[in-house]
């Protein structure tokens, strides 16, 4: 088995050289046979250096450098003599980490620091320099860096700018022509993780601005100095960099060295994960184990984890993380560990030992993991690699509904299905095993949506068999509990579907019995009265058919539940069946009005088919 381990960096705790060794401990506590490969990441920010020094090699070297606020300090970067390449971390001289909170002063940081090195590293021999975007304190457009390679930047009587980005609504000409001797021959890259233009809303004033200590008044100022700015380098240098994707990257510097530069802004994550072979590891693994400080939302825009993510599913090859915090969030791994699930105490413990709670971790993720390998969400195999060792607390069963929800995003079915089953191998809670019956029936439910994927009938037959046993499992543990009998039904009707029983008896009556057992337990269950209204359209009249009956079922299931739009279309064909065009129009209408779907991965397709059938019937009044 060959595993491999690719971390970003832990922000204040572990390097992401010092993660990987970590994570690479607790992968060997669980596999001790495992071929491990460790390939440190990074996507322009934090450990851009640690990653590039272990594939590229080079040396760390210091150079005199202006902080975010203009004071004497040193820096490092990362040069190589041999390939006269030099790589630039801008954090590591204009970061917002190296201003103490109180202290922050958005209007006049600058990112001179930054110029500063790139600078030293041109003078040492450099032909490439590659510059990562991420962390900065200063929001000046990259103005004090082109400042520090020897621009000019006048205010209308001729004399030079302080620093900062406040005066740069003074600006009324801009001289380049030292900075472009300067990088004559020199090829500069910028990484970044971000695609925000310069201006606007999505703009770095406005996105960034607060992070950075930023008011809501002095936002607005730093926009308009920008937007002054971006009309002189247009007007002065002749590059238009308002509107570029990752121009407003590190408060903008992005857009002054595309300006002075004329570097070229790529996505850091894919470019170093390229550079550093993670992608070309990927190719020969059979796990992937990812980690990052934390987590979120804002990980799915081009942090490394994410992207690396995303190119093992393509590849077919299952990936699990770790974080030190981990927020809600439809994120692209089978598995996802925290130093608390791991059973660190509080943020000091984690950050006091996260190289102890990043190897436990890791031995969790990868522990009694059920990989299901998938190519996109074909299931081929269960194997359970290990003995798992236990957490003391598993997910509510109600904490996978949002993944469910979300089944038409990345591979979340597969991913949801995969922790049900993760989950249900967790030591029983008590004696009694009715803990398992919400699993169950939400297994089942993930089951009938990947059998829906299928195009062979046999692979369809076998998922629904295998859902229906899930029912009949939950509903026995726990019989009075309507979702349990409703998807126990579900799963009979479409076995009876798919073998073309649907409309002999002995599949009515079953499915007949757990709509009824249905909605005797919930009478507000809209979905059962939908089956049943499918039941009494389809079969004939001599074996219970009755389509007037399914009519009022149909309304019945619009009424108790109008957010779930799968119960519009069939109404609206039963409308068209009796005559009532009006009616069919009307209903189908109210699909497009749904703003909140109960059941938003099914909604796109009831508003295509209802958008399909409206047209059809307008076309014809």
């Amino acid at each position: 088995m060959k595993v491999l381990v690719a971390p970003n960096a832990f922000k204040g705790s572990l390097s992401c050289v010092d993660a990987a060794r970590a994570l690479a401990r607790g992968v060997r506590a669980v596999f001790r046979d495992a071929e491990i490969v460790e390939v440190p990441v990074a996507d322009g920010g934090d450990g851009l250096i640690d990653a590039l020094k272990v594939a590229m090699g080079g040396a760390v070297v210091s150079a005199p450098a202006r902080g975010p606020l203009g004071e004497r300090r040193r820096a490092s970067y990362l040069w190589n003599a041999s390939k006269k390449l030099a790589v630039v971390e801008m954090a590591r001289a204009s970061g917002l980490a190296l201003v103490p909170p109180g202290k922050r002063r958005p209007m006049a940081a600058t990112s001179r620091g930054t110029g500063d090195l790139i600078r030293d590293a041109v003078r040492r021999g450099a032909r490439t320099v590659i510059v990562g975007l991420g962390g900065t304190a200063s929001s000046d457009g990259g103005a004090g860096m082109a400042r520090a390679l020897g621009a000019r930047l006048l205010d209308c009587e001729g004399r030079e700018l302080p620093d900062g980005v406040a005066d740069l609504a003074r600006l009324c000409s801009v001289d380049a022509r030292a900075v472009r001797s300067l990088l004559s021959g020199v090829k500069v890259i910028a990484l970044s993780d971000v695609t925000n233009p310069l201006l606007g809303p999505k703009g770095s004033a406005r996105v960034f601005g607060p992070q950075k200590g930023a008011t809501a008044a002095q936002v607005r100022e730093i926009d308009l100095a920008l937007a002054v700015w971006a009309r002189a380098l247009n007007r002065d240098l002749g590059v238009s960099v308002a509107a570029v994707p990752g121009a407003g990257a590190a408060g903008g510097l992005g857009a002054g060295l595309l300006a002075f530069a004329r570097a070229e802004i790529v996505p850091g994550a894919g470019w170093i994960l390229e550079k550093t072979g993670a992608l070309k590891a990927l190719k020969t693994a059979d796990l992937v184990l990812t980690a990052e400080g934390r987590l979120d939302k804002t990980s799915l825009f081009g942090k490394a984890p994410v992207v690396l993510a995303r190119a093992a599913r393509k590849a077919g090859v299952p990936c699990v993380a770790v974080a030190g915090q981990v927020s809600p969030a439809a994120l692209p791994f089978r598995k996802t560990v925290s130093f608390k699930d791991a059973g660190a105490r509080s943020l000091a413990d984690s950050m006091a030992r996260a190289s102890h709670w990043a190897a436990k971790a890791a031995a969790m993720a990868v522990s009694g993991l059920a990989l299901i390998l998938v190519s996109g969400l074909t299931v081929a195999t269960v194997s359970v690699l290990a003995t798992p060792a236990r957490a003391n607390k598993i997910l509510a069963p109600e904490s996978f509904d949002a993944q469910y929800y979300q089944r038409n995003l990345d591979d979340n079915l597969a991913r949801n299905i995969a922790g049900l089953q993760d989950a249900l191998m967790s030591e029983a809670v008590g004696e009694s095993e009715a803990w398992k019956a919400p699993y169950l029936w939400r297994l089942c439910r993930a089951k009938i949506r990947l059998s829906e994927k299928k195009e062979k009938r046999s692979d369809k037959l076998a998922l629904y068999e295998s859902a229906k046993a899930d029912c009949e499992k939950s509903v026995a543990l726990s019989s009075q509990t309507a979702d349990g009998h409703f998807w126990l039904g579900v799963s009979i009707g479409r076995w009876g579907e798919t073998k073309g029983l649907m409309k002999a008896l002995f599949i009515i009556k079953p499915l007949k019995k757990e709509m009824a057992e249905v909605i005797r337990l919930d009478p507000t269950h809209g979905g059962a009265h939908n089956v049943l209204a499918e039941i009494l359209w389809q079969v004939p009249g001599f074996v219970g058919g009755d389509k007037k009956k399914a009519l009022e079922e149909f309304e019945t299931a619009l009424r108790l539940s109008p957010r779930y739009t799968a119960n519009h279309q069939p109404l609206a064909e039963a409308y068209l069946h009796f005559g009532r065009k009006d009616d069919a129009i009307r209903v189908l209408k109210l699909v497009e009005a749904t703003k909140d779907p109960a059941d938003p991965a099914e909604y796109p397709e009831n508003l295509a088919d209802a958008k399909k059938l409206l047209s059809k019937l307008e076309a014809a009044r």
